[in-house]
């Protein structure tokens, strides 16, 4: 029998824990953590800063990083405001950059730093 969380996606299973045991470990990386709640707070930061952007459900994001709190709390916010996420490797070339994103219809390109 599935257990009630079975169905629910991320955003919502982090926002519950985010409720039930906001200080618990929510993400570890190197030095870098965040609790429950603190994940989702950005993770919500994220989604509203999407959608003032007037992106919605069906619109794709892409995200060029490499891994780190930052690039999950993107993730997850971009999936919170009902958008599809495309992941392009940071190791690609501007140019194939460029194509992966067009190929995936991003009207949004997230890059870190060193991209």
């Amino acid at each position: 029998m599935p257990t009630e969380d079975a169905f629910q996606d991320l955003p919502a299973l982090v926002a519950r824990h985010a409720q039930t045991r906001p200080e618990a470990l929510a993400l570890r990386l190197g030095s870098g953590q965040l609790s429950y709640r603190e994940l989702q707070v950005r993770m919500d930061r994220v989604a509203a800063a999407l959608q003032q952007r007037e992106l919605g459900p069906g619109d794709v994001v892409a995200i060029c990083a490499a891994t780190s709190i930052d690039y999950v709390a993107v993730f997850l916010g971009a999936l919170r405001a009902g958008l599809a996420v495309a992941p392009l490797s940071p190791g690609a070339t501007a140019a194939q950059l460029m194509d992966m994103a067009q190929d995936a219809d991003a009207r949004c390109v997230f890059l870190d730093e060193a991209t």
